[in-house]
């Protein structure tokens, strides 16, 4: 691709970015994040993604994979039994370290936005370690029917989603939060872990 377009590519997805967090991933129009990029044509997006969908789908995978690659270096650094205080941890840190950074906070407050689409945590492209880390919880012998474990999963990757896209939220608006950083991430894995074993 050349230099141009790429510089064209990036732009597009950073104006979406910012975008989608403030208005809602389904409610900006194509011809909004055009103009905010400086483009003139609004079939630039189909260009560069194919559609709306796939220029969602390049926002998720731009922090996605950093983030899930963050997660396994955790993970590899837990030894081989790790508890489930530590698995949460693992989960967090990668979600927690985008709270550090404009377009971070802009990614967590879209990622918020699929709630609907947590139920597939099992498919989630491009993140491995994510399910790694989601299926050790679900697998972990608590006395619980499957069903039940199954549905604490959901629940925690919701209370997950939902809590950072919310604190991004509020770290955009320049609020001072009531906790600091590693608070807030020290009580947030305290009550996924309670809700996991209870």
């Amino acid at each position: 691709m050349p230099r141009d377009a790429t510089l064209t590519r990036e732009r597009l997805i950073r104006e979406a970015e910012r975008l989608f967090a403030r208005n809602g991933a389904w409610q900006v129009a194509v011809r909004d994040i055009a103009v905010a990029a400086g483009q003139r044509n609004a079939s630039v997006i189909h260009y560069h993604f194919g559609s709306l969908d796939g220029l969602r789908l390049a926002i998720l995978q731009r922090h996605g994979g950093p983030a899930d690659a963050a997660r396994g270096t955790y993970l590899d650094n837990l030894g081989h039994e790790p508890t489930t205080r530590e698995l949460v941890q693992a989960l967090l840190v990668a979600y927690s370290d985008s709270l550090s950074s404009p377009g971070g906070r802009d990614y967590l407050r879209i990622v918020a936005q699929h709630t609907g689409f947590f139920s597939n945590w099992e498919t989630v492209p491009d993140s491995p370690h994510l399910i790694d880390i989601l299926r050790r919880l679900r697998d972990t012998p608590t006395g619980l029917s499957p069903e039940v474990r199954e549905q604490r999963i959901i629940t925690i990757v919701i209370l997950i989603g939902g809590t950072m896209g919310e604190r991004a939220k509020h770290l955009d608006r320049h609020r001072e939060p009531a906790l600091d950083h590693e608070g807030f991430v020290d009580n947030l894995a305290n009550m996924i872990v309670a809700a996991l074993l209870a």
